[in-house]
This record gives C-alpha cells, sequence and structure tokens, in this order.
C-alpha cells in the first residue's frame, strides 16, 4: 500500500537532512513524490492513487496533510531541538532578526506540542545526532520493509555528511547569475531537495550560550514553556545563563 510519509519539526532542528534521507531510500525506479507542502495538495492525491509513496516536508502541516498521512498507514516523523538552539541557528545561519527567528521557532514548537499527541508519530532529537550514523536509514530500512542493500544505505548515507552536503549546496547556487543568495539565503533553496543557502550548520549543542543574551534565551524559554517541560524539563526552569 502507497504510504505518505510526512517530516516535519523545528526549524534548524535537522528535517531537511531526515527528508532527504526519506527522499533517497524510498526512491525506486516508478519515480518518487517528494516534495514541501502544508495542505493535501492534488499532486499527493494523485500520486497516492498511482500506488507512489509520498514523502512530505511541512513546518506547518494542516489537519487534512495529517489524516491522510494516518489513513495511507504513514508515519509522521518528527524533529525536535532545543529551541534557544534553533533561534540562535536561525540567527548565525539564515542571517534572521532574533524576534523573527523566535516567532518562527515559537510556531513550530506549538506544531510540534500538537503532532507529537498524534499516533504512528516517530521522535527524533537533533542532541541525539541522528543524522550522524546509519542507524536511521538501517531502522528505515526495515520498518518499510525496503530491501536496501548495505552498499545503497551506505551510499545514501555518505552523500548526505556534513560536508558533502555543504560543497553540493554551495556548488547549486554559485551556478546562480545572482549573489543575492549569499545576502539573503532564506529567499533561495533548492526546489528538490529544499536546502538554502548556508544551511549546513556546526552541529553543537548548547550554542545559543554563544549567540544568545542570557534575556533572549529567557525569552525564547518563556515563549516556549510548555514545549520546554514537556520535550526538555531539565532546561525548562534552569536560571537565565550570566
Amino acid at each position: 500500500m502507497p504510504k505518505l510519509i510526512l517530516v516535519t519539526g523545528l526549524y534548524r532542528s535537522g528535517s531537511t537532512w531526515l527528508f532527504n534521507s526519506l527522499r533517497e531510500a524510498f526512491d525506486t525506479e516508478s519515480g518518487l513524490t517528494a516534495l514541501y507542502a502544508n495542505s493535501l495538495t492534488p499532486e499527493i492525491i494523485a500520486r497516492l492513487a498511482q500506488h507512489a509513496h509520498v514523502v512530505v516536508k511541512s513546518h506547518h502541516a494542516g489537519i487534512d496533510l495529517l489524516q491522510a498521512c494516518g489513513r495511507s498507514g504513514g508515519d509522521v516523523f518528527l524533529t525536535i531541538r532545543d529551541p534557544r538552539d534553533c533561534v540562535a541557528s536561525q540567527l548565525t545561519q539564515f542571517k534572521m532578526r532574533f524576534q523573527d527567528a523566535c516567532a518562527v521557532v515559537t510556531a513550530s514548537c506549538t506544531a510540534a506540542l500538537a503532532i507529537a499527541t498524534l499516533p504512528r508519530v516517530l521522535l527524533l532529537r537533533y542532541e541525539d545526532r541522528f543524522m550522524d550514523n546509519m542507524r536511521l536509514l538501517d531502522a528505515v530500512n526495515h520498518r518499510y520493509g525496503l530491501n536496501l542493500s548495505r552498499a545503497r544505505r551506505e551510499s545514501i548515507f555518505a552523500s548526505l555528511r556534513r560536508e558533502t552536503v555543504a560543497a553540493g549546496i554551495e556548488s547549486h547556487f554559485s551556478a546562480y547569475e545572482t549573489e543575492q543568495w549569499r545576502e539573503q539565503p532564506l529567499y533561495f533553496h533548492d526546489p528538490a531537495r529544499r536546502w538554502h543557502p548556508f544551511h549546513v550548520g556546526d552541529g553543537r549543542v548548547r550554542k545559543y550560550l554563544e549567540v544568545l543574551s542570557a534575556g533572549e534565551a529567557e525569552q525564547v524559554v518563556s515563549a516556549n514553556r510548555d514545549f520546554m517541560k514537556r520535550f526538555y524539563p531539565a532546561s525548562a526552569e534552569e536560571p537565565p545563563s550570566p
């Protein structure tokens, strides 16, 4: 049975890496639909009717998309990260203003809290470094009976290593006639793989300590207190950094 596989989560929590990992794992000779969508589009409906798997990345998944995922027997992969690090990464990689970064991360935290209560949700924490080893690909291969060879799984993982992805992104955007992507990375993306310029960060945990002021860090925690209590209880009540 064709499945709608949904990848969603906080901004800067590894969801794009996961989307591309699943995109490659589910790819077949008959073609795969892998796209960004926040609602159940005609393209998704048509591809499921053609008995093809669909992998969808979304930061604001609508109820129709979530219901379609459930009906197909597909899973929701939900990636999370300490929101303070998400905001810090938005600032360093995408040159966002603090208030804008805080707002979009807070919106994704609210969505993640609701999605986490649904059935068939697979939670992935950025801090567990799921993108740095092959265990996730091995689990997906087994869970969906994809019969990917060890060599194929190793090839997919190698193509998604941090340095390989960064080099591919640089090559892709360097071919553009404009250099504007260097100054406004959020306004440009690879339409197939959803990578933005400078998408690949350093992967550090608790980077917010070096990027955000104590007041900014506390503002992020305060705006996402319920999320922090649910997923990062030890950090929810810790005092602001000096």
